[in-house]
C-alpha cells in the first residue's frame, strides 16, 4: 500500500478537526489505515452488485452516484472535492450496492478499509466518533438533497449545486446534470440560460 502525500493527509485532518477533533495520537493510529487510489474519469469506485468495502474522502475530482433503473441511469448524488463518498448502505450492511460510483474527472482518493476501520473503532472511541460524524455528514447530505428535492424547483436546486461548486457543475455532463435535478436535459438548457 502506497503511502498518501503529506498534503492530501493535512486536508483529511482538516476535515476531521471539522467534524471531531483527533488527538495527535489518535490521527497516528488512523493514519496507516489510510490508502490513496486515483481513478482514471469514467472508472468506476464500485459497481452494484458489488459489497461496498471503503470510504473515499476526494482529494481532487469528481463522483456521480447512480441506480440503473430499465436501462436507464438515474444519478442519485455527486461527491466533490472534500467530501465523504461511499455506497454508505453496503458499507454498513455488508450487502450488495444498490448503487455505482464512478468517476467523472480524474479523481484522487484518501480510503479507508471496513475492516480495518471496524478495528480501530473498537481500540479507540476517538476514531469510532470521527466515524460516526462522518455517517452524519452523509445522512445529512442525504436528507439535505430529498427535501431540497420536494420543496424547491430544479432551477433553484440547480443555482444551490452552482452557488456550492461553481467550477465543477461546469464540467459535469448534461445529461448527468438533468437526471440529478430531475428533468430533461433540454429543461436544464433552459436553466443554464437563466444563470
Amino acid at each position: 500500500m502506497s503511502t498518501p502525500a503529506p498534503a492530501a493527509l493535512q486536508r483529511l485532518r482538516e476535515q476531521f478537526a471539522r467534524l471531531a477533533p483527533l488527538s495527535d495520537a489518535a490521527w497516528n493510529r488512523f493514519t496507516p489505515l489510510v490508502e490513496p487510489v486515483e481513478y482514471a474519469r469514467n472508472e468506476l469506485l464500485i459497481s452494484a452488485g458489488q459489497v461496498e468495502g471503503h470510504i473515499h474522502f476526494l482529494t481532487a475530482g469528481l463522483v456521480r452516484v447512480f441506480v440503473n433503473k430499465d436501462g436507464k441511469e438515474i444519478c442519485l448524488d455527486f461527491a466533490f472535492e472534500d467530501e465523504f463518498t461511499s455506497s454508505y448502505a453496503s458499507f454498513l450492511t455488508r450487502q450488495p450496492s444498490q448503487v455505482t460510483l464512478q468517476a467523472l474527472a480524474d479523481t484522487q482518493t484518501l480510503r479507508f478499509r471496513h475492516d480495518r476501520l471496524a478495528q480501530l473503532y473498537d481500540e479507540s472511541p476517538e476514531a469510532e466518533r470521527v466515524g460516526r460524524r462522518i455517517a452524519e455528514q452523509l445522512y445529512l447530505r442525504k436528507t439535505g438533497r430529498e427535501i431540497s428535492f420536494l420543496t424547491r424547483t430544479a432551477t433553484e436546486r440547480y443555482g444551490d449545486l452552482l452557488r456550492q461548486h461553481p467550477a465543477l457543475v461546469q464540467t459535469i455532463p448534461v445529461k448527468y446534470l438533468a437526471s440529478y435535478l430531475g428533468i430533461e436535459p433540454e429543461s436544464l438548457s433552459r436553466i443554464r440560460r437563466a444563470f
